[in-house]
């Protein structure tokens, strides 16, 4: 038997019933909670496999995609996200859940008014096609407070050594992320590759 079927195995044996749906059905396999696509290289942290059952983990399929895109594609730190990983995402996004890919803000006012709201001003020669604003279709919602939810049940299981009833609440709420310095990094004008600031 190969080292990863006998690992699968005993953690089957060790967690034999899914955590995600109250332990309702028995667990037919690990589910990463977050995504190994949710990390850079998908090189996620030890210790954050959970047992889960097919329909558990085949109905996040589609939450994860879009949870995943968002979450790197908002990430401020440009070294978390290579090209390759943002392509990966992108096409994952576009070929199952197109909607939900992100939009520009149509009219400049739309930019206009969300700066403002920001208290946030565009650099001296910059214009608004430079703001890095995008709308984001009302259904992500939906499919981030899913995934939250999973993230919670998968969290509560670590950490308290037990699974949730199904009736179990969970309150999850999110948003962009609009942190000013990054934000207003972003609406400085870019420093071309060796050239020096002043």
């Amino acid at each position: 038997m190969a080292d990863g079927k006998r690992k699968k195995e005993r953690f089957k044996a060790e967690h034999p019933w899914c955590c995600f749906c109250g332990g309702e059905a028995p667990a037919t396999t690990i589910d990463h909670i977050p995504a190994r696509t949710c990390f850079r290289n998908r090189e996620y942290p030890h210790g954050f496999e959970f047992p889960a059952c097919d329909h558990c983990q085949g109905a996040s399929r589609l939450d994860e995609i879009a949870f995943a895109f968002w979450v790197r594609a908002l990430d401020h730190n440009d070294d978390n996200l290579t090209d390759k990983d943002f392509d990966k995402l992108i096409s994952g996004l576009l070929n199952n859940l197109p909607d939900l890919a992100p939009q520009g803000i149509a009219s400049r006012n739309g930019k206009r008014q969300a700066l403002r709201r920001m208290g946030l001003r565009m650099a001296p020669g910059l214009t608004l096609d430079h703001a890095p604003i995008v709308n984001i279709d009302t259904r992500l919602h939906a499919h981030i407070h899913r995934y939250a939810r999973k993230i919670a049940l998968a969290l509560y299981y670590r950490e308290q050594g037990r699974i949730a009833k199904a009736s179990h609440r969970v309150l999850a709420t999110w948003g962009q992320a609009s942190d000013q310095r990054f934000l207003q990094r972003d609406l400085q004008p870019r420093q071309r590759h060796g050239e020096q600031r002043g």
